[in-house]
């Protein structure tokens, strides 16, 4: 008999949002319901944005909540998803961003200088491209969720 109770992060967010989810490299805390939340707010700032299921969303990110949310939201909302290993150099990075058609950029900063080398060699909109700290030439990712709703999407 196949089993037809499905686990997964949403399941258990909604089950279990107080429950522990991740534990950064700083030993920061994160539960399922602030990633729940965190990942929501991801999706509904894409879509903000105007991407639409198919569309590509790339990361130079390190290991950490913004990482692990942005692909959560991604996989949530049927986007393409990439992280770009980010030992890789600017012109590595750009021909990556270019040739998967990426419609949203977001790094890190602790990847500033490439990030900024990638930047003339990308066709991505200004308002499209943000950063996790901050990146001259890249949008906080604040203004990517502040003030998107937390909820899971009507539609999903």
């Amino acid at each position: 008999m196949a089993n037809t109770d499905v686990i997964g992060f949403w399941k258990i967010a909604e089950a279990d949002p107080g429950h522990l989810a991740v534990v950064d490299p700083d030993y920061n805390e994160l539960t399922y319901g602030e990633l729940y939340e965190l990942t929501n707010r991801i999706v509904h700032g894409l879509r903000a944005l105007g991407l639409r299921k198919g569309d590509q969303v790339t990361t130079v990110l390190p290991n950490g909540f913004e990482q692990v949310a942005v692909a959560l939201a991604a996989f949530q909302a049927g986007l393409y998803y990439t992280p770009v290993n980010w030992h890789l150099v600017g012109p590595e990075i750009a021909y990556i961003v270019n040739d998967s058609e990426t419609k949203v950029l977001i790094v890190h900063e602790r990847f500033a200088s490439e990030a900024v080398r990638v930047l003339p060699e990308v066709d991505i909109p200004e308002r499209h491209r943000f950063s996790v700290g901050s990146v001259e030439g890249l949008r906080p990712f604040a203004e990517l969720v502040d003030g998107q709703p937390g909820s899971r999407p009507d539609d999903l």
